[in-house]
């Protein structure tokens, strides 16, 4: 499974290189728009990602992020797909508006 995969059905912390700075970055963030507050949803959700570029929602930012896909760790071991009591943290966040 990819970052993509994973994040396209759940809520993943990775890292990658911001090409800008060539320092590590660690993020956590979602493409799944049933786990994202509908505030933030994207306005065209059809938009395809450009080749190369995996775009999400960063749960720390709480916006839209992006980097390119082959800065992304890529063994799994890098990456985690949190624990399902996410879920409920998300939901408070979308009752408080956040």
């Amino acid at each position: 499974m990819t970052v993509r995969e994973a994040m396209d059905e759940n809520i993943v912390t990775f890292a990658f290189v911001k090409l800008s700075t060539k320092s590590q970055r660690v993020a956590t963030g979602t493409r799944d728009l049933n786990l994202i507050p509908e505030k933030n949803h994207p306005k065209n959700p059809g938009t395809k990602d450009k080749e190369g570029l995996l775009t999400f929602f960063d749960w720390e930012k709480k916006a839209w992020r992006s980097c390119v896909e082959s800065t992304i760790f890529p063994n799994q071991s890098s990456w985690e797909i949190k624990k399902p009591e996410m879920l409920h943290k998300i939901k408070v966040y979308e009752e408080l508006n956040k």
